[in-house]
């Protein structure tokens, strides 16, 4: 029940940990029913002397959902009572099954909020904010596409007055000479190579950091796996507000910090080498990229997450 009496809507998960679901609704619940057999009997009377019975199959989006079994029979001949016998078989999806485990939990006031200041590794935690990805990650595909995109329209060519003009409205400061947009072919080649391998090597990582700025300020590192983060989940994640239901790993207090590119060998290079190329990059006035801090101040947790829902 929410605050105003009203029963809670059920949630979608737009990323989910099914394996981790699975588990824990089996701990909780001592075992996991994946379906249910629903029958309900019907009786009329009738003047018959034959009795048949049959099997209907719900076909289309159906058929995985419902199994429908249809039965009769006859006691006599003349006026006779039958009765027919549906059985409704009611399979459980992964999204049900992550709402009755959320429900179990919240009935059992399992579930923190990420103000709690006694939350330990272990402890349930949902989370409501903004899904923010690695920069570094963000500005190489968006550097991947701008090359695309020069590739067909000559956006790579543009002049370097028109560069000028936008950094002078934007910024005030004398113009730098446009060189950090390749004009040579074999210069964009080689920027493209290296930032494909950049981003091939945060791909080769088995989680992807992502950071859920909650109201308030706070902070909290999701590790999502990407054998579940499909490249179409991450997009569906970069615009809105989510929740995020998990498990706490880590918690970081004030003073520490938790690089979003720790999982890459990126991580070993000096930090103003990472620094000078991003800067580079959000300020050449060529594109416009994404780019933001790498690092995440504490005080933040680390959430192991069973889904990001809405």
């Amino acid at each position: 029940m929410t605050d105003d009496g009203m029963s809670e809507a059920p949630v979608y998960p737009i990323y989910l940990d099914s394996d981790m679901v699975v588990s824990l609704l089996a701990s909780v619940e001592g075992g996991v029913s994946f379906e249910a057999e629903v029958k309900r009997t019907a009786g009329e009377s009738q003047t018959t002397d034959s009795s048949k019975g049959g099997k209907l199959g719900a076909g289309g989006l159906l058929s995985p959902i419902l199994a429908l079994e249809l039965g009769g029979s006859r006691q006599s001949s003349g006026v006779a009572g039958s009765e027919t016998v549906v059985g409704l078989v009611r399979r459980q999806t992964e999204a049900s099954l992550f709402n009755q485990l959320r429900s179990r939990l919240r009935a059992e006031n399992l579930i923190r909020s990420i103000d709690s200041p006694s939350l330990v590794p272990g402890d349930f935690v949902e989370i409501d904010g903004h899904v923010r990805r690695s920069s570094l990650g963000e500005a190489l595909k968006a550097l991947e596409r701008f090359f695309k995109f020069a590739a067909t329209t000559g956006a790579a060519q543009a002049p370097a007055a028109a560069v000028s003009r936008a950094q002078r409205r934007s910024k005030g400061k004398p113009a730098a000479p446009p060189a950090a947009v390749p004009k040579g072919s074999s210069d964009k080649d080689e920027t493209l190579a290296i930032s494909r391998a950049l981003e091939e090597d945060l791909a080769d990582a088995p989680y992807e950091d992502v950071v859920l700025e909650a109201a308030g300020g706070a902070h909290a590192i999701i590790l999502l796996r990407r054998d579940v983060a499909t490249a179409q989940i991450l997009e569906s994640l970069r615009f809105g507000r989510f929740k995020v239901l998990g498990k706490v790993t880590e918690r970081h207090l004030e003073g520490e910090s938790v690089s979003l590119l720790r999982r890459s060998f990126s991580a070993y290079l000096p930090d103003a080498v990472l620094e000078e190329a991003l800067d580079e990059l959000q300020t050449s006035g060529a594109i416009k990229l994404p780019v933001a801090s790498v690092e995440v101040p504490g005080p933040s947790l680390e959430v192991l997450p069973l889904a990001v829902f809405v």
